[in-house]
């Protein structure tokens, strides 16, 4: 909650995130930590309790899901550096 009223008040409107380069890029950003959040849900909830009973595939599973999070963590820092150094909050 406390996310949607800060993310409202910097780019001011619901039509604003949509429609600027600065609330584009806000999107990006949520959606790839949503993914990252997936992924490691994913590792916790599927991966690591195969691994445990003795499914060796899954520990290529995790691996791959592991690249993916460092992935997903390089273009989170991609994108704060974007929102926070070229572009400017809508006005």
């Amino acid at each position: 909650i406390a996310g949607v009223i800060m993310t409202l008040q910097l780019v001011g409107s619901v039509n604003a995130l949509i429609s600027t380069s600065y609330g584009l890029a806000l999107l990006s950003k949520i959606a790839v930590v949503v993914v990252l959040l997936g992924l490691a849900a994913a590792n916790k909830m599927r991966f690591i309790p195969a691994m445990s009973r003795g499914d060796f595939t899954a520990g290529q599973c995790l691996s791959r899901s592991i690249q993916l999070e460092w992935i997903a963590v390089l273009l989170i820092l991609f994108v704060t550096a974007i929102l926070t150094s070229i572009l400017t909050l809508p006005m």
